[in-house]
């Protein structure tokens, strides 16, 4: 009976572990107004409490930002600052608080019907928290495919060499071997050439 209490404990605590893993990961989206020209970013960190975030977005560089406004949070401190095609939000609250709803507008203008705005996973601090889904307006679709190619043949010259290690190295011994052969042939043959030239002489 204990053990089915520990079990049920252990399966239990897991379950809640878990839980809490999966509500601390951040969740972003980037809804696109066309009519309007005005993109909003939404945050839901899913019942985390989060004194802010820092988020870089790249927009594309047929786009010209005219203003960001706060919306819900960051009563704290708020800035944005763009520089080139990327926007760098920073939003704080005096103290940690569930966020879920926009967080800010972004207002734009294009005269491009193919334009971007999209998130830098990379670059987003959310103060140690994990981020989630992210939603994204047009991310362009970067073709990794020359890079792949790159690394097959890296990796293909690493297995060759791996492979074929002893061969490689008697080929290099058999080389430097013959290599010696020749330049001591080549000695001799220049040493004997004085001694006859000087008995025709004589």
């Amino acid at each position: 009976m204990r053990k089915i209490i520990k079990k049920t404990f252990f399966v239990t605590l897991i379950l809640l572990l878990s839980a809490k893993a999966t509500q601390a990961a951040v969740d972003l989206q980037l809804n696109n107004y066309e009519s309007t020209q005005e993109v909003s970013i939404i945050i839901n960190s899913n019942e985390s409490p989060i004194v802010g975030i820092e988020l870089p977005i790249i927009f594309s560089n047929n786009v010209e930002i005219q203003e960001v406004t706060k919306e819900n949070y960051c009563e704290f401190f708020f800035n944005e600052t763009v520089v080139e095609n990327k926007l760098n939000i920073e939003c704080f609250n005096s103290e940690e608080i569930v966020m879920n709803g926009v967080l800010a507008k972004i207002k734009y203008t294009t005269e491009s019907s193919d334009y971007s705005f999209y998130i830098q996973e990379t670059d987003v601090d959310l103060g140690g928290e994990q981020l989630g889904v992210v939603t994204n307006v047009n991310k362009p679709i970067v073709d990794s495919s020359a890079d792949t190619n790159i690394e097959n043949n890296i990796e293909e010259k690493q297995i060759f060499w791996e492979d074929n290690k002893l061969f490689v190295l008697l080929g290099i011994i058999a080389v430097v071997c013959l290599g010696v052969i020749l330049f001591l042939l080549l000695s001799k043959s220049k040493d004997k050439i004085p001694s006859n030239i000087e008995e025709a002489e004589g």
